[in-house]
């Protein structure tokens, strides 16, 4: 994921760059976030999303598990 996608040298990003990344509408964006589950700051009615904990997040999600099965409920 962080191949593809070029992240901006800002230190925040808009929903909608986060969007491209995760593959996802920019309105779950916001929902995520309202959530908590992705972290995200504001400033004013603007929400900015940080962008090296973005850059984190996308190395996590396309590192490999280190044995295949060990994750919750599968068997």
């Amino acid at each position: 994921m962080t191949a593809a996608y070029q992240f901006p040298d800002a230190p925040f990003m808009t929903a909608s760059e986060v969007a491209k990344v995760v593959r996802l509408s920019q309105n779950h964006v916001y929902h995520l976030a309202d959530m908590g589950v992705i972290p995200s700051v504001r400033f004013g009615r603007a929400v900015r999303f940080p962008t090296a904990v973005m850059k984190q997040l996308a190395e996590a999600k396309t590192e490999k598990p280190d044995s295949a099965g060990t994750e919750p409920g599968l068997s």
